[in-house]
């Protein structure tokens, strides 16, 4: 029998239909509708979002007035995606990999809406990057977000990308680049099994990013690499490719490893299991 769950506290359930609403929004979210969804009053939902404000988990955008999770919340994912598996061999892998490739290496997993890095272990040269657990990768301008373009799950990619286009490109001229891949570019990244870009999107730097996959084939998360770009080969013959396919093709087999012996056939046999 289940353990009876005991009493609990209303409001903060109540508040957590809020959350979910969030959660589950592509984008921020005006006050009315989000309290409609949670099928709350306006002026109770305001309440709940104001507390809520002051410890972090959601924030609200001075301009427009809408609301979207905040950092407080992003730590909460990041802590949940880093505490279990395959997070955990991952980390080990990722640690092995900075320190014989001593360049930065970045673990990244699909957050509440976005690439969003897990941890990230720094090389022997510190960068000039804010890069920090919990940062989002963009899907249009970084190899990391390349690869969930290429094997991730296409409505929540492109939801991503319809927002970064529609956003980003108007925040900074610098971001210009945004663009989505073709199709064509998606099917090299597929069929070499990485992705990688000099000079972007910081100049100066470069990364190249390559997938693991779950037992049933889907991507689980991304391993990137990111360095100088005097310091970093992002071609596929060069010893770093090298050595992040090595890995990653590794933690791929042991999360294969550890499923039935018929999804790991199927997950051997997909042609979305690119190992090139």
């Amino acid at each position: 029998m289940a353990k009876p769950e005991g009493r609990g506290i209303q409001s903060i359930e109540v508040g957590g239909r809020l959350l979910s609403q969030l959660i589950s929004a592509n984008g921020p979210v005006m006050l009315k509708d989000l309290a409609a969804s949670a099928d709350l009053a306006p002026a109770q939902a305001h309440a709940y979002l104001a507390s809520y404000r002051r410890v972090g988990l959601v924030e609200q955008d001075a301009e427009t007035g809408m609301y979207s999770l905040g950092p407080a919340a992003v730590r909460l994912a990041v802590a949940r995606m880093r505490s279990t598996e395959p997070t955990a061999s991952a980390s080990k892998a990722a640690i092995e990999l900075a320190n014989t490739l001593g360049l930065m290496v970045a673990i990244v997993m699909w957050g509440p809406h976005a690439p969003t890095a897990v941890q990230i272990l720094e090389g022997e040269e510190r960068l000039n990057i804010n890069l920090l657990p919990g940062a989002v990768f963009s899907v249009t301008r970084t190899p990391a977000g390349w690869i969930f373009d290429a094997f991730g799950e296409k409505k929540l990619v492109e939801a991503r990308i319809g927002i970064e286009l529609t956003s980003i490109v108007s925040q900074a001229p610098s971001r210009s680049m945004a663009r989505r891949r073709t199709e064509q570019e998606l099917e090299t990244i597929r069929r070499q099994g990485f992705a990688g870009c000099l000079e972007s999107p910081v100049p100066g730097l470069s990364s190249v990013a390559a997938p693991v996959f779950s037992a049933d084939g889907t991507l689980a998360y991304a391993i990137s690499v990111v360095g100088r770009s005097v310091d970093l080969d992002i071609s596929k013959a060069g010893n770093h490719v090298e050595a992040l396919l090595a890995t990653t093709r590794l933690l791929s087999t042991v999360v294969v490893s550890d499923s039935r012996q018929g999804k790991a056939a199927a997950s051997a046999s997909s042609p979305n299991h690119a190992n090139p």
